[in-house]
């Protein structure tokens, strides 16, 4: 019942993206990731389109994949008076298929901009499955997101350092670790089109199966409403 009243609603706000009204925009992301060097113990290549809205303080976004897994988000961003500071929540449900269970997560992030191009935020976020698998298992995952920016003439430049706990030591592989770090870097051109934005990504992953880490690549593209 939660998941069909959070997606009816997310669906008939995003519909209501296209008449036009003040403080009103959206949009439509896709994109493309893929492994730099194939391998048998993690997903092969993704894609996934998403639609976005964001009236004055309030954002609301649908995404799905070619995996079947959709993931939609409400988050609320508040800036500080007279500053640069701003303070976001977020709740974001992700509905898996197959026996998977569906999984919770709530998200803080404390951010601001400096010397006009600079930008740093700080995000902690939680992320809990709602049941056991049929295995017994039930994620219980901390993290926290360190991101650090810089807008170029045309070009946005953005890196993240994500750490992230397993808590429930049973839903970890064999051999895996139960606290992992994740890097990214991501060239967005922003300055190029009032209509479309383009991006690239590049990521080095751990995961909670096992010892590995891979890297991937991702493209993708925002079509502005």
């Amino acid at each position: 019942m939660k998941k069909a009243i959070l997606g009816t609603t997310v669906v008939a706000l995003l519909s209501a993206g296209s008449v036009s009204a003040e403080g009103l925009t959206g949009g439509l992301e896709v994109d493309y990731k893929s492994q730099a060097k194939e391998s048998r113990d993690v997903q092969k290549d993704n894609s996934g389109a998403k639609l976005f809205m964001k009236y004055n303080n309030v954002g609301l976004s649908a995404k799905t994949n070619i995996k079947g897994v959709s993931e939609y988000n409400l988050n609320y961003t508040h800036k500080l008076n007279d500053s640069n500071v701003f303070v976001k929540g977020e709740y974001e449900l992700v509905d898996k298929t197959g026996n998977l269970s569906n999984t919770n997560k709530f998200g803080l992030t404390v951010g601001t901009t400096f010397a006009d191009t600079i930008n740093t935020s700080f995000r902690f976020r939680k992320d809990l499955d709602e049941k056991a698998s049929a295995m017994g298992k039930q994620s219980d995952i901390s993290r926290v997101d360190f991101a650090l920016g810089n807008q170029f003439e045309n070009v946005h430049f953005n890196t993240k350092i994500i750490g992230q706990h397993q808590h429930n030591k049973a839903s970890l592989g064999a051999g895996a670790d139960d606290q992992i770090f994740n890097y990214e870097a991501r060239m967005t051109f922003n300055g190029i089109s009032d209509v479309f934005i383009p991006y690239v990504e590049l990521s080095n992953e751990a995961n909670f199966q096992n010892k590995n880490r891979e890297t991937f690549s991702k493209v993708g593209v925002v079509f502005k409403f």
